[in-house]
């Protein structure tokens, strides 16, 4: 066998067989930090967004099928039926501001934590303090467990 084709052939396995290795440094199915805060940011405006619109259909949609939300009030609704049926009795739907204190994710999870200001009409402001889990699917976040905790001033 001449050098070349030696030198050819020890190339070639020297390249298969690190394939593998390179494939196992990237854990299957995460996303980059940026990226994943990047759209966490993008799913706290567009909550917002629904809420202040009063469009039910589209925050029960970020809602995970088992989520968990647990009012202000301390009644707790488990899944998206019973969301969004709490939703819709419990709501004045005041216009809302989201501030975040800071999110932790962990893969495909993540953790939000901050503010939520509402603004009732000829009232003072209403500040409560929330916790939010998130799991990233496929395409998209989802609100898997919510509490909110209203701040006594």
């Amino acid at each position: 066998m001449s050098l070349r084709v030696r030198t050819t052939a020890a190339l070639a396995f020297v390249m298969v067989g690190l394939a593998p290795v390179a494939q196992a440094q990237i854990e299957e199915g995460r996303i980059p930090l940026q990226t994943a805060m990047s759209e966490l940011s993008l799913f706290r405006d567009a909550y917002a967004e629904s809420w202040n619109r009063k469009d039910l259909a589209a925050i029960t949609a970020m809602y995970d099928t088992a989520a968990v939300l647990i009012l202000g009030n301390g009644a707790v609704a488990r899944g998206r039926a019973a969301i969004s049926a709490a939703l819709s009795t419990d709501n004045a739907w005041n216009h809302m501001v989201i501030e975040s204190d800071g999110v932790r994710v962990y893969g495909n999870t993540a953790i939000d934590t901050g503010l939520l200001k509402t603004h009732p009409n000829g009232a003072p402001e209403v500040v409560s303090r929330y916790l939010v889990v998130l799991r990233r699917g496929y395409t998209d976040w989802r609100l898997v467990h919510a509490s909110n905790t209203p701040v006594v001033k």
